[in-house]
Formats: C-alpha cells, sequence, structure tokens
C-alpha cells in the first residue's frame, strides 16, 4: 500500500493542489466586486498554464478542448438562456479556466497507481460521501427546505420563473461531482490514459 501511495504522490498532489485551489477561490468570491473575480480569473489561468506545462500534449489538447467547450455551455446556459445566474450575473473569470482544472486534476488522479489499484472502492466513496455531502450542503444552504423533495420542488419552481441563483455551496458540490464524473471516466479500462510526464 505504501508504494501505491508513493508511486501516486505527484498525481495525488496536483489534484490536492487543484482541490485547494478551486476552494479558496471560491471562498474569496463570495462577496467581492467584478475586480476581484478578473483578478481571480487571471490568477486561475496563470495557474491553469502552469500546470499544463506540466502534462503531455495530447493531455494539453483535451484541455483545450474541455476548457472551449465548458464555456460555450456557461455562456450558453447563464447569461445567454439565463438557465442559472451567477451572483454578479455574468460568468466569473476563474470558471473557464477553473474547468481546466478539474479536468487535469481528474486526469491525474485517473492515472495515480492508487485510483488503479482500488477504483471501485474510490468510485463508490467519491459518490457516497460527495453526494451525501452536497444534499447537506444544499439543505443546510436554505433552511426552509425541510426535505429533499422539497428542495428538488423548491429549485423546480425556481427555474420556472426563469432563473436560479448558483449559490458559492452549490458550485463546489458542481466540481465535486465533476472530479467524481471524471474519476470514473478515466478509471483504469475505460480508456488508454496517456502516459504522466
Amino acid at each position: 500500500m505504501t508504494d501505491v501511495v508513493r508511486g501516486s504522490a505527484r498525481d495525488l498532489a496536483l489534484a490536492a493542489f487543484v482541490m485547494a485551489w478551486v476552494g479558496g477561490v471560491l471562498l474569496l468570491d463570495r462577496s467581492g466586486p467584478l475586480a476581484e473575480q478578473v483578478v481571480l480569473g487571471v490568477l486561475t489561468w496563470v495557474v491553469l498554464l502552469g500546470l499544463l506545462r506540466l502534462q503531455v500534449p495530447l493531455v494539453r489538447a483535451q484541455t483545450a478542448v474541455v476548457v472551449v467547450l465548458a464555456t460555450l455551455v456557461e455562456y450558453t446556459f447563464s447569461p445567454l438562456l439565463e438557465a442559472y445566474t451567477y451572483r454578479l450575473e455574468t460568468v466569473p473569470a476563474y470558471v473557464p479556466p477553473g474547468h481546466g482544472l478539474v479536468y487535469v486534476a481528474a486526469f491525474a488522479l485517473g492515472r495515480s497507481l492508487l485510483f488503479e489499484r482500488f477504483t471501485r472502492q474510490l468510485v463508490a466513496a467519491t459518490v457516497v460521501v460527495g453526494g451525501s455531502a452536497f444534499l447537506i450542503v444544499q439543505l443546510a444552504d436554505d433552511p426552509s427546505v425541510s426535505s429533499a423533495d422539497n428542495r428538488t420542488a423548491n429549485l423546480a419552481s425556481r427555474k420556472t420563473k426563469g432563473r436560479s441563483n448558483l449559490s458559492a455551496s452549490a458550485r463546489s458540490g458542481s466540481v465535486a461531482a465533476a472530479i467524481g464524473w471524471s474519476v470514473i471516466a478515466f478509471s483504469p479500462g475505460s480508456r488508454t490514459n496517456p502516459p504522466a510526464p
């Protein structure tokens, strides 16, 4: 087991750094002005580009595709269709590179020896722990809601009015869900992963 963790150290450190960065950015953006979001966006681009220098060309290209597609989806569904809105009514500047960071982190986890050896257990833990934490945070975020069914009805009614506000906890849960799904997608047997650089 120690050899597996030691052999996975670089990939695990990268993923932990990304999770800490994304969490820190979301905490810093809880109440700041647009200028602060722009600064967080520029810094997040710098972090993404720095991490991409450590990746093989195929992962760089895949990350670029993820960022482009995720950006198109964000701008289509938030400002254009108003399916959801962000705090300042625009997609924060850190969101596009943030999608790239989540992809790189998920890819690193998927190629790690630890995840290769314990795929089923880690996927199950991610779904159970991540899903439970997301549900708890969502329920705690709205004290008037006493059950998951009421929470779902509340979200549905807000969406039928044309807008729903995407809270920081929802964004955090989305990050956890994206990492969980990416771990499943990149797990051994799902496709061939390029080697670590």
